[in-house]
């Protein structure tokens, strides 16, 4: 869900798929929700992230909030000592660093490629696989694949901005095996998932791991997923003006 990633496929190896994009799509989404219906009700979501480097250790904690098109990311270090906040409310947007033992800190203004990124990836977390709507982009059927030793249709998700997501799911169960995005520095980043937790009758990835360019870089557990959470709107806005 949250932190976004790379394209890492090889279409030379895909096989044509016996279903379409649409089909695949209502196959998934009906996977992680009884009443796929229900899903349209969900208008944000707040989720408490850990961190872990390939050994276990600990490397921080992340608290994300996707509301509409607005999203805010709060992340921690390890000892509560640095906070680094990124906020937008889907027109502009900034960012905040603050050292919390001495209250000291700046904050800046963010460049619209950064915002219009921000502003997609949250549309699309929050459509939970539904495609978009046409005047924002398009989900194209790329074929099957194989990803953790699953068999899996590739679906990637392209918006106007150009924000994109290619999304694994299995071909038998249609859930989500894997994810890939590009970084904002251009990497390839790819999310493996581990385990699924249910909140409110939804299925959302609990542990998931994060490769870069192919390295196994971290471990992300998502601990507490808050549905419709009631926060206000001053949280996206810049704190100074």
């Amino acid at each position: 869900m949250l932190i976004a990633l790379a394209l890492w496929l090889v279409p030379q190896a895909s096989q044509a798929a016996d279903l379409s994009a649409r089909e695949i799509i209502e196959k998934a989404r009906a996977a992680i929700a009884k009443d796929p219906q229900a899903l349209n009700k969900i208008k944000g979501v707040r989720y408490e992230l850990r961190f872990t480097d390939p050994e276990k250790k600990p490397l921080g904690l992340t608290i994300l909030d996707e509301v509409g098109v607005s999203r805010r990311q709060v992340d921690y270090n390890t000892d509560y000592t640095l906070e680094n906040i990124t906020a937008s409310n889907g027109l502009e947007g900034w960012a905040a660093r603050r050292n919390l033992t001495n209250g000291q800190g700046e904050s800046k203004i963010i460049g619209f490629a950064q915002v219009a990124r921000m502003r997609e990836m949250t549309t699309d977390e929050l459509s939970f696989f539904a495609a978009p709507a046409k005047e924002i982009g398009s989900v194209k059927l790329i074929g099957k694949d194989k990803v953790n030793e699953q068999n899996v249709y590739a679906l990637e998700y392209r918006y106007k901005n150009g924000f994109a997501v290619t999304r694994f799911f299995n071909t038998e169960n249609f859930k989500l095996v894997a994810y890939d995005q590009k970084t904002e520095a251009g990497q390839q980043q790819r999310q493996k998932v581990e385990e699924f937790t249910t909140e409110g009758e939804v299925t959302f990835v609990k542990r998931e791991k994060v490769f870069i360019d192919g390295k196994h870089l971290l471990n992300v557990t998502y601990e507490k997923i808050t549905l419709n959470p009631s926060v206000s709107e001053d949280i996206f806005a810049f704190p100074v003006r």
